[in-house]
């Protein structure tokens, strides 16, 4: 027991270190060269005149690109969007004939006008998308802004469900499936920053819509589909911990304990109508806001965490068959189905890919390079906040007694209390960052005067959906199965290999991968199964002691 705590400790460490690393690597990146657009760090306009014509052998492109590459040549001359505080430039318009002859026209969507999916516009509309979303032209968060927002997205209901999750995956299954994880997300969002830098478009519908062919129409049907359902379920979830965080919170007043246990439904109900109140005014606040709103998130989940390692070391005191150390042995090392439920609800906490061009866009000086830095040292934090809340859960509440939300575990001491509540506060502060990419879409096409009626109607509905969905993790593993497949595995893989130019090998075997997993995560929903097997038991290292 005693190796397994200071091998944790060391990760920690080493984590703890690389993200520091990282954000002092980010901080010094120089903001990116104004002036021409042709020497900016990146974007559009990294060629010249010359470049701009295609040559009379027919050998290389207007982009310089050479002859059978994977996307039809732009005709037009790019005069660039140099990334930073006076960039977003304009580039010319496209020439309607020459891109009808390549099988593509200037607007790439299925429909124009899509409140569903932007279409792919010419990039002097990327100001007027910035401004009606409501981002700073130059991009007004900081590099700590950013960092502690994408750390705050991580933190939704999801990390809530991964002591449950890690009980069945085992202690050391359950650390190297939370880096995999980490590590194939950071990979993704890079692809998908670079392709939004190259391409000037920072909505990943928008993005999907510069693929060849008919291929963007289709791909732009199945985002929307997907973002929308696999968002709509993660709303729902948000709902779900409000309502059981708030009602083991009044549950534990000695004055509200018993019309809670006997009135549960009642309170419940009342519970999500004045959540839903709450949240509408907060889904209309900019990222710079809730910043601040996302500070208190990570303080309140590193406070939970502490609660749970008390009632860990307390566990630990009284030693094996004793407490919850009784029936099913923890496993610190084993193989088996549940390592998938694992693996599907992580994915649930980190996938942002979604949301993380509008991110992107907003940072003040924003470069590729910088936002790489963010991204790492995020989710240097997020390492830490995940495996110490699966390690010291599985520890502290047993394998068969802990429960899908770990808070309704804790006992009804006042910190207890106040680590409830404070996730209530946590989960609202999530809940506006996974709802815009619904909205903003709608935001910059023609129907962007439904943009508050919908953002109402959507609030409303996932509160009515919470109300007969109360199983927080078959949720998370469903949502986080269509999103690995979706947003992780084929959408990275197609604009890396199109877009990017990444290898093909490398973008097929993610696109595979990602969408086996998918499918193994719709089919395998629980955490423990019959075959499973453990090689090392807790109860074995019990000894150490």
């Amino acid at each position: 027991m005693i190796a397994e705590l200071v091998l944790l400790l060391v990760l920690w460490v080493i984590a703890a270190a690389y993200g520091v690393w990282q954000a002092k690597l980010g901080m010094a990146v120089p903001p990116p060269t104004h002036g021409d657009p042709r020497k900016a760090g990146s974007g559009l306009a990294q060629v010249s005149e010359q470049e701009m014509v295609q040559n009379s052998k027919g050998k290389t492109s207007a982009a310089g690109t050479k002859k059978g590459s994977r996307l039809p040549p732009p005709t037009e001359p790019v005069t660039g969007i140099a990334a930073g505080s006076d960039a977003l430039q304009r580039r010319t318009t496209p020439d309607l004939s020459a891109r009808r002859q390549t099988g593509r026209s200037s607007n790439t969507s299925f429909t124009e006008g899509s409140f569903l999916s932007r279409a792919s516009r010419p990039a002097s509309h990327v100001s007027r998308l910035a401004s009606e979303i409501g981002l700073a032209k130059d991009g007004s968060n900081t590099f700590m802004g950013s960092v502690v927002n994408i750390i705050t997205g991580g933190l939704g209901a999801g990390i809530l469900c991964l002591p449950w999750a890690a009980a069945g995956a085992s202690l050391s299954a359950s650390i190297v499936i939370i880096l995999v994880v980490l590590v194939v997300n950071a990979w993704t969002i890079d692809i998908l920053v670079k392709a939004a830098e190259q391409r000037g478009v920072f909505d990943i519908g928008a993005l999907l819509g510069e693929l060849p062919g008919r291929l963007s129409a289709s791909m732009e049907w199945m985002c929307n589909i997907v973002i929308w359902g696999t968002l709509f379920l993660c709303l729902i979830s948000y709902y779900i911990v409000i309502a059981d965080c708030s009602l083991k919170a009044f549950g534990g007043i000695p004055a509200f304990s018993d019309s809670v246990r006997d009135n549960h439904d009642a309170w419940r109900t009342g519970v999500l109508i004045v959540a839903a109140a709450i949240l509408v005014p907060i889904c209309f606040l900019d990222q710079d806001k809730l910043a601040y709103t996302s500070t208190m998130s990570v303080v309140v989940n590193c406070f939970v965490i502490c609660i749970i390692t008390f009632d860990m070391f307390d566990q630990i005191s009284l030693g094996p068959g004793r407490g919850v150390w009784t029936g099913t042995p923890i496993c610190v090392f084993g193989l088996g189905y549940g390592s998938i439920a694992m693996f599907a609800t992580l994915m649930q906490c980190v996938i942002l890919q979604m949301c993380v061009l509008p991110m992107y866009l907003e940072l003040k000086d924003h470069s590729p390079r910088k936002f790489k830095h963010v991204v790492n040292s995020s989710f240097a934090g997020l390492f830490l906040l995940f495996s110490g809340f699966a390690f010291a859960g599985v520890m502290a509440f047993g394998v068969t007694t802990v429960s899908e939300n770990v808070l309704t575990n804790l006992g009804a001491s006042i910190p207890a209390l106040v680590s409830q509540a404070g996730m209530v506060l946590c989960i609202m502060s999530v809940y506006p960052i996974m709802f815009m990419p619904m909205v903003a879409p709608l935001k910059t096409s023609k129907y962007k005067s439904l943009a508050v009626p919908v953002t109402i109607m959507i609030v409303a509905l996932s509160c009515l959906a919470a109300f007969p969905l109360r199983n927080l993790g078959e949720i998370s593993i469903i949502c986080g199965s269509l999103s690995v497949a979706c947003f992780v595995g084929i959408i990275p893989a197609l604009i890396g290999y199109y877009i990017v130019q990444k290898s093909a090998v490398a973008m097929t075997l993610l696109g595979l991968s990602m969408t086996v997993m998918g499918l193994l995560g719709l089919i395998y929903r629980d955490n423990i199964y019959e075959g499973d097997v453990c090689f090392v038991e807790a109860w074995a290292l019990a000894s150490d002691m």
